[in-house]
């Protein structure tokens, strides 16, 4: 398996703040997140330590934005397109 490091994994949103998966790695740890998060969450929850699941939960989402960070560049808040014709559609803004 090749990875290429001038691909993005995350780009940016096309509305708000934040990334989006942009290649199939990016998907792929958005399913990681997922599945673990909900899987650990069971775990911790199942032994009745709720605390921990929600420790267990903010720590995966920090790796989470530190993996968008690195893979993605900085964040920025968008607002969809830059045509004008598309945001006079939309209140003018």
């Amino acid at each position: 398996m090749h990875i290429d490091p001038q691909t993005p994994w995350f780009g940016p949103r096309r509305y708000g703040w934040g990334w989006a998966p942009a290649s199939w790695q990016g998907w792929a740890i958005v399913g990681a997140y997922v599945v673990t998060s909900l899987a650990g969450t069971r775990m911790f929850l199942d032994a009745h330590l709720v605390g921990a699941a929600l420790v267990f939960v903010m720590l995966l989402t920090v790796a989470l934005i530190l993996v968008c960070r690195v893979t993605g560049g900085p964040p920025s808040w968008r607002w969809g397109s830059k045509n004008t014709a598309h945001r006079s559609r939309h209140g003018g803004r």
